[in-house]
Parts: C-alpha cells; sequence; structure tokens
C-alpha cells in the first residue's frame, strides 16, 4: 500500500473511523485523493453521513419529544360521542 494511496476497503473502514475521530494528515490526504476519484466509495461516505444525520436528529427529537398537536376538550367529546355511536349501529 502507497502511504497517499488507499483501496475502498481501506477507504470505507477509515471513512467510518474518521467520523468518530481525527485522522492523521496523511491518512485525509489519502483517503481524500481515494473520494475524490472514486464515486463508489464517496457515495458510501454520503450514505453514513446522512445515517448519522439522520440519528442524531432521531435522538434529538426524542429527547424533546412533545405532542405537536392537542385536541381541545370539546373535539375528544365529540370523537367519544362519534365513537359511541358508531358502535351502536348494526352492521
Amino acid at each position: 500500500m502507497h502511504i497517499w494511496m488507499f483501496n475502498c476497503r481501506e477507504v470505507s473502514k477509515r471513512v467510518s473511523r474518521s467520523m468518530d475521530e481525527k485522522l492523521p494528515l496523511t491518512q485525509q490526504i489519502g483517503m481524500g485523493m481515494h473520494l475524490f476519484m472514486c464515486r463508489v466509495c464517496s457515495r458510501y461516505k454520503k450514505q453514513l453521513e446522512l445515517i448519522r444525520r439522520m440519528i442524531h436528529l432521531s435522538l434529538s427529537q426524542e429527547r424533546d419529544e412533545k405532542p405537536i398537536h392537542h385536541l381541545s376538550a370539546t373535539a375528544k367529546k365529540k370523537i367519544e360521542c362519534a365513537i359511541k355511536e358508531n358502535k351502536k349501529q348494526p352492521d
């Protein structure tokens, strides 16, 4: 393996690792060169970034989760009445 050039397997490992820790400059350069030339690895990196963003978004929404819509007492009563009326009607 040349110090400046990595194959796809090496890049996929480094892309994943680079999301959790800072890689040495030589690895960043080698990975950047490969990603510039390889559409498959570049797409893989974008997919990992998207997955990571979606997970972070999902986790932050769970922490802050509050009901978005509230029904008024009148609306709840109307729904309850409609359900009761629907149960009374024969099929």
